[in-house]
């Protein structure tokens, strides 16, 4: 009994404090947190630009070395910032959650609670809505 519950409580403890991770490939299309901003005009329809081992990110104009040139930083919609806070500061404390899977309101919600806890200023918090919004349930 005794090596039962001990082995029991050892998995608990390895599988609560075990890393979270994202799925990297999904099955619903645009269910991914990998992709493009949904709303994001798309500038150059046949040039794409991926990391070696993940999908293609779409609609992503590089230079022919390869690099984004410096001025197009300064020409980040919110939607594009907002998806790189949202996978940077909210991917730290949990899994990151498929922005498919709530709706307009239910993501409203869960900013007010978690933008605190991830220590966002005003500019983050509106921009990870404004990303949010951009691609939850219709």
């Amino acid at each position: 009994m005794k090596r039962t519950f001990t082995v029991i409580a050892l998995t608990a403890l390895v599988w609560g404090c075990a890393k979270k991770s994202t799925p990297t490939a999904s099955t619903g299309g645009t269910s991914s947190n990998s992709g493009s901003v949904v709303s994001a005009p798309s500038t150059s329809a046949k040039s794409e630009t991926g990391v070696a081992g993940t999908a293609p990110v779409a609609s992503v104009p590089a230079t022919p070395a390869g690099t984004r040139s410096p001025a197009e930083g300064a020409a980040k919609s919110p939607e594009m910032l907002g998806q790189a806070t949202y996978n940077a500061k909210c991917g730290k404390c949990h899994g990151l959650k498929v922005t498919t899977d709530y709706t307009v309101e239910r993501w409203i919600s869960v900013m007010q609670v978690m933008a605190p806890k991830a220590r966002l200023d005003d500019t983050e918090k509106e921009n990870v809505l404004a990303y949010v919004k951009a691609n939850a349930k219709k």
